[in-house]
């Protein structure tokens, strides 16, 4: 007979425990349930970044900004055929964008365009500096990647946030965006808080608070 452990291999459910032991399996199926819970909020983030981010952009630059930072990225292939503008901007994943808060962009945008940070983040109450955003957006960055690649919220990697002040990061960030509208709608399905508590009463996660 065919067991869980079968379909996702012995390697995987290692990093919970003893793959034989049901309590293993529980443990791999909470961490389903937590990314679950998280993505309402992680997938907007990205969402309202992408389009803040060309907003304010647009204005600077001009609406076809978007085209000459594709063909200067190394990293986009296929993108680099892409025509329409909205199309493109769709296609683009979130290392795109986290790529252009990066220190190598820092001559081209942020210090011609010394405005544009507190533009993008308009409603931020603390000073704000393209280091410090760069930072949280790379550590956001780390965590959707984690997620994406079914890998385990329930362990902290070294230099990495852990799940719950992702989420208070995500929180912040998409305020300091100017997108409370947009986090009106997400609160009713955001399950986080109340999924990682019952994942601390449980013993599965690992992270300090």
């Amino acid at each position: 007979m065919c067991r869980v452990v079968d379909f996702l291999s012995e390697k995987r459910l290692s990093k919970y425990g003893d793959p034989n032991e049901p309590q293993t399996v529980e443990e791999y199926f909470f961490n389903v349930e937590l990314c679950e819970s998280l993505y309402p909020l992680l997938s907007q983030f990205e969402v309202a970044l992408r389009n803040k981010v060309d907003s304010v952009f647009s204005k600077y630059m001009g609406e076809n900004w978007i085209f000459e930072f594709v063909r200067q990225d190394e990293k986009l292939t296929e993108e680099k055929n892409i025509t329409d503008r909205n199309e493109l901007i769709d296609s683009l994943t979130f290392a795109f964008w986290s790529r252009l808060f990066m220190a190598e962009r820092k001559e081209q945008i942020w210090n011609h365009y010394p405005k544009v940070l507190t533009d993008i983040f308009s409603k931020r109450r603390e000073f704000i500096s393209r280091e410090k955003v760069s930072f949280e957006i790379d550590q956001i960055r780390r965590c959707r990647n984690r997620f994406s690649h079914n890998g385990s919220l329930l362990i902290c990697p070294k230099k990495q946030m852990p799940c719950h002040k992702i989420h208070n990061l995500l929180l912040r960030m998409m305020r300091e965006l100017g997108a409370d509208p947009l986090l009106e709608h997400i609160k009713p399905m955001d399950r986080f808080d109340d999924v990682f508590k019952r994942g601390l009463n449980l013993g599965f996660i690992t992270c300090k608070i």
